[in-house]
C-alpha cells in the first residue's frame, strides 16, 4: 500500500545527517509549507557594484540557512539571489520568513538598493532523489512571491486559513491577484507579524491559567462577544452555571485532559466536498470521545466556529478545553490527504502535527492513528491495542453517501429528512452490511414519524432498520441510542429504553445526545434529580448546543421554575429567534407570575413562527394564566386549525383555562392514541390542577408511568 506520513518532530534539516534524507522522500507526495525568497533589485545592484551584490547573496544564504534550520525547516536549494525552503507547518514557515527578513536587513552594505520578498504556500510536493522539490506547492509559492512588494512576506489563502486564529499572527488581505500560469486569480495576504519562537516556548512551558471562576456577568459578556463574533444563527446554549460536582470555569485548563476538534478545512478544488471534510471531522471527534479519561467538546459546539476568525484561546475558553485539534482534508482521485495538528488552546503553540496520504478505503485506519497520536500527546492511557476507529465499510462511495446524508439531515427541514433517507438507502444498497447506514436511516425515519412528516407507521420501519444495525454491530452506540428513543417515545417501554441508553453510554460516554435522551426518560419516570444531572452532563459536553434549553426543560418539569427561566434566558442569548426557547421561557415567566414578560416573550415567538404548534399552545397558556381568556380561546382555535395537532398540547391549554373536563378528555385521547408527548403526563406542571382526579391516576397507569 502506498502511504506517506510525516511527523512534525522528525523535522527537516539542511545539514548532512538529516532525519529525512532525500532518498527517504523519493516518490512521496507530501503536503508541506513551501516558501520562495529572492532579492528585489539584485540585477541592478550587480550591474553597478558586483562586490556588494556578492555580499548580498552571501548574507541571504547565511541568514536563510540559519533561520530555516532554527525553525525546523529545510533549505531545498539556493539559487543565486533566491532561496527555496520547505516546512512541515505553515506556522514554522511564517515565523522563519519574518526572521529571515529581519536578519537580512540587519547588517551589510547595499541594503538600501536590495530588499527581500518572500511568498509562502501550503501545497503538494514531490521530492526527487537529490532532494529537490517539484509540484503545485513549489510552483504556486514561486508565483505568489512575485506579488510581494520589496520587504514583504505574502502568503496564500491556504496558509492564511491555517494561521488566522493563532495568537500573535496578523495579516492584511491583498485581495485576488492574477498569477502567471494559472487560469483563476488567487487570494493573497500580507503577513504583518508572528510570535517569536522564544515567546511561544516560554508560554507553553509555564501556562498561567486563571484560577478564579468567572462571574455570571463576565460569562454573559463572553457569550455575547462570541455570539457576535461567530454569528450563531439558530444555535443555543451557554452554561451560565456550574453543574453539581463540575470543575469551575477557569480559563481553559482543567485537571482532566480536554479537547475540541474544529472543522477541518476543505482543501479540495470542489466546494461540494465540504460535506466530506465536515464528516471526517465529526467521525474523528466521535472516535476521540471514546477514549477513557478524555473529555471532548461535542460537534455542535465545535462546529459553531466553522468559517470564523475567532482566536484559538477564545475558542478554548468558550468550549472549556485546554487543547484544540484542527487540520485540512483534500480528496483527489480515490485518495485522501489529511493534515492534523494539536494546539495548546492557551498559547496557540503547536504540540503535534502529522500529514497522511492514503487511499480512501483506509480512512478509518487514519482516524485511528490520529486518535492514538493525540491520546499519546495528552498522556491518556489507552487500554489494549484494539482499534479506536473500526472499519465500518470497505466501500468508499457508501461511506461518502453516509457523510453526505448526515450533512443534509442537519438542515432540519422536512425536505432534508427525505433527502437524507434517500442517501442512506443508497449507501445500504452499495453495502448491505454497513451498520451505521442502517442506524442513521432508522434515526431519520423515527424523527420523521415523531414530527408527523410521515405516518406513524414510520416507527415500524425505523425499528426494523435499527434492529438490523444492531444485528450487524451490537456495539454501535448510535444504534442503541435510536433503539432507546423508539422504546421511550413510541413503545413506552421505559425499562428497555434505559437499557439501551446505558449501553450506548458505556460505548460512547462523550455523546451529549445520549445523556439528554436519558434525561428525558428519567424525568418522565419522576427521577428528577437524576434527570437534571444527566442534562447538566449534556451541557458540559456541548456548551454551544441546544443542551442549555433542554436543561431548562428539566428544571421546569422538576418544579424549579426560577432555575428554568435562567437556563432559557441563557439559551436565548445565542438564539434570540428560536420559537422553542421563547415559548418555554414564556411558560416559565407565567408560572413565576411575570405575566407582562411572558406575553412579550410569547408574542416574539408568534412573530417568528406563527403557525408552530409549540408557539400557539404557549400563546394560549400565557394569555389564560394572565386572565385574558378571550385571547387564549382565539389562540386555541388557531391551534386546532393546524394539521396533526397533538391532543396532549391541546390539553395543556384547557388546563390553563381551568376546564377540568376538557383537559381530562384530551388526555384520554392522547393516551388512547399513544401521543408521543403523553409520556410527559406525570411531570407536566400544567396538570397539577387535575392530579387529584382518579381519572388522572388511571391515565398514568395506562401510560406505564405508575
Amino acid at each position: 500500500m502506498n502511504r506517506t506520513d510525516s511527523d512534525e518532530h522528525a523535522v527537516f534539516h539542511s545539514t548532512p545527517g538529516s532525519s529525512l534524507s532525500p532518498s527517504d522522500a523519493f516518490g512521496a507526495r507530501r503536503l508541506v509549507a513551501v516558501w520562495f525568497a529572492d532579492v528585489v533589485g539584485f540585477t541592478r545592484l550587480a550591474s553597478v557594484d558586483e562586490d556588494a551584490a556578492l555580499e548580498v547573496v552571501a548574507e541571504l544564504h547565511r541568514v536563510a540557512r540559519s533561520e530555516v534550520e532554527r525553525h525546523g525547516g529545510r533549505v531545498v536549494k539556493l539559487l543565486g539571489d533566491g532561496a527555496l525552503a520547505e516546512f512541515d507547518s505553515a506556522d514554522s514557515a511564517a515565523r522563519a520568513a519574518l526572521a529571515v527578513r529581519r536578519g537580512f536587513g540587519s547588517s551589510g552594505e547595499g541594503r538600501e538598493a536590495a530588499a527581500l520578498r518572500i511568498g509562502i504556500h501550503l501545497g503538494d510536493v514531490l521530492a526527487s532523489p537529490d532532494g529537490d522539490l517539484y509540484g503545485d506547492g513549489v510552483n504556486t509559492a514561486s508565483r505568489i512571491h512575485g506579488t510581494a512588494a520589496p520587504g514583504e512576506v505574502v502568503v496564500s489563502d491556504d496558509v492564511w486559513r491555517q494561521l488566522r486564529r493563532r495568537p500573535g499572527f496578523q495579516f492584511q488581505s491583498l485581495g485576488e491577484r492574477p498569477l502567471r500560469g494559472l487560469d483563476e486569480p488567487v487570494t493573497v495576504h500580507r503577513l504583518l507579524s508572528a510570535p517569536e519562537r522564544s515567546e511561544r516556548d516560554s508560554s507553553a512551558e509555564e501556562p498561567k491559567p486563571l484560577r478564579r471562576s468567572l462571574s455570571r456577568r463576565s460569562i454573559a459578556i463572553m457569550v455575547a462577544a462570541v455570539a457576535v463574533a461567530i454569528s450563531l444563527t439558530g444555535l443555543v446554549a451557554w452554561s451560565l452555571r456550574e453543574p453539581p460536582g463540575a470543575i469551575a470555569v477557569a480559563g481553559v485548563v482543567e485537571p482532566a485532559p480536554t479537547i475540541a476538534v474544529l472543522p477541518f478545512e476543505n482543501m479540495s478544488s470542489d466546494p461540494e466536498q465540504e460535506f466530506f471534510s465536515d464528516g471526517l471531522t465529526e467521525e474523528l471527534l466521535n472516535v476521540l470521545a471514546q477514549v477513557p479519561g478524555l473529555r471532548v467538546a461535542a460537534r455542535t459546539s465545535s462546529f459553531a466556529f466553522k468559517g470564523t476568525n475567532v482566536p484559538i484561546d477564545s475558542i478554548g475558553r468558550a468550549l472549556r478545553v485546554a487543547h484544540i485539534v484542527e487540520g485540512s482534508v483534500r480528496k483527489v482521485d480515490g485518495r485522501v490527504r489529511i493534515k492534523a495538528q494539536l494546539i495548546d488552546a492557551a498559547t496557540g503553540y503547536q504540540l503535534w502535527s502529522r500529514s497522511y496520504d492514503r487511499e480512501l478505503v483506509d480512512i478509518f485506519a487514519v482516524q485511528d492513528e490520529i486518535s492514538r497520536a493525540i491520546a499519546d500527546q495528552l498522556r491518556v492511557d489507552l487500554a489494549g491495542d484494539a482499534p479506536l476507529a473500526k472499519q465500518e465499510t470497505a466501500d468508499p462511495e457508501a461511506h461518502a453517501l453516509v457523510l453526505r446524508g448526515r450533512a443534509v439531515a442537519r438542515q432540519g427541514t422536512p425536505e432534508s429528512y427525505v433527502e437524507a433517507v434517500g442517501l442512506y438507502r443508497q449507501a445500504i444498497e452499495r453495502d448491505p452490511e454497513y451498520a451505521r447506514a442502517h442506524a442513521l436511516l432508522a434515526d431519520r425515519l423515527m424523527w420523521q414519524a415523531y414530527f408527523r412528516y410521515i405516518p406513524r407507521e414510520g416507527y415500524e420501519e425505523a425499528r426494523a432498520a435499527v434492529d438490523r444495525a444492531l444485528a450487524l454491530d451490537p456495539e454501535l452506540a448510535i444504534a442503541h441510542t435510536v433503539r432507546g428513543v423508539i422504546a421511550n417515545l413510541h413503545d413506552w417501554d421505559f425499562s428497555r429504553a434505559d437499557e439501551h441508553f446505558l449501553r450506548s453510554l458505556s460505548l460512547g460516554p462523550g455523546d451529549p445526545a445520549v445523556h439528554y435522551s436519558r434525561a428525558l426518560l428519567l424525568m418522565r419516570l419522576g427521577r428528577r434529580e437524576e434527570a437534571i444531572q444527566a442534562a447538566h452532563r449534556a451541557v458540559e459536553l456541548d456548551p454551544l448546543s441546544f443542551a442549555e434549553h433542554n436543561l431548562g426543560l428539566m428544571y421546569l418539569y422538576a418544579g424549579r421554575t426560577e432555575r428554568a427561566a435562567e437556563a432559557f434566558e441563557a439559551a436565548l442569548a445565542l438564539a434570540p429567534d428560536s420559537p422553542h426557547v421563547l415559548a418555554n421561557l414564556a411558560r416559565a415567566y407565567s408560572w413565576l407570575g411575570r405575566h407582562a414578560d411572558a406575553i412579550r416573550t410569547v408574542e416574539r415567538a408568534r412573530a417568528r413562527a406563527p403557525g408552530a404548534h409549540v408557539t400557539l399552545a404557549s400563546l394560549a397558556q400565557v394569555y389564560a394564566l394572565a386572565g385574558r381568556g378571550s385571547e387564549a380561546e382565539r389562540a386555541l382555535a388557531t391551534l386546532l386549525e393546524q394539521p396533526e395537532v397533538s391532543p396532549f398540547r391541546v390539553a395543556t391549554v384547557h388546563a390553563a383555562l381551568g376546564d377540568r373536563e376538557r383537559t381530562l378528555a384530551m388526555l384520554e385521547k392522547a393516551v388512547e392514541e399513544r401521543d408521543d408527548h403523553a409520556s410527559w403526563l406525570a411531570v407536566t406542571p400544567e396538570f397539577d390542577g387535575v392530579r387529584d382526579d382518579p381519572r388522572f391516576e388511571r391515565l398514568l397507569r395506562r401510560a406505564g408511568l405508575r
